[in-house]
C-alpha cells in the first residue's frame, strides 16, 4: 500500500516489488492539504514560539503543550471549526476526485 509519493512509484521500486510478486493496492495520498491537524499544529507551533524563552526543559514543553490544548480558546475554536465544516467539505472533495488532488 503506497500513497502515490514519487519514491514509491519509482521504476526501481516497482520492479523490485514485481520481482517479489508483491501487489500494490491503489491508495489515496495522505496529502498535507487534506489533513486538518495541520491547522492545529500551526497554531500550537505559534503559541510555543511565543513562549520559547520561558521553556527550557522537556517537561516545561510538555506542560505548555497541555496548557495550550486545554486552555487556549483559539485552538479550541480551530479544532471545532475543522470538525464541523472543514472535514466534511474536504471529505466530499476527496470523494468527488476519487482520492486524487483537490483544490485544498
Amino acid at each position: 500500500m503506497h500513497d502515490g509519493a514519487t519514491c514509491h512509484r519509482a521504476k526501481t521500486a516497482s520492479k523490485s516489488l514485481g520481482n517479489k510478486s508483491i501487489n500494490v493496492l491503489d491508495w489515496p495520498g495522505n496529502s498535507l492539504d487534506m489533513n486538518s491537524i495541520e491547522n492545529v499544529w500551526e497554531l500550537m507551533t505559534h503559541e510555543i514560539s511565543n513562549n520559547k524563552a520561558t521553556i527550557t526543559t522537556k517537561q516545561e514543553l510538555i506542560e505548555k503543550l497541555i496548557d495550550i490544548c486545554h486552555c487556549n480558546a483559539r485552538l479550541q475554536e480551530v479544532v471545532k471549526s475543522c470538525s464541523d465544516s472543514f472535514l466534511p467539505q474536504r471529505i466530499a472533495a476527496v470523494i468527488k476526485t476519487k482520492g486524487r488532488h483537490t483544490k485544498y
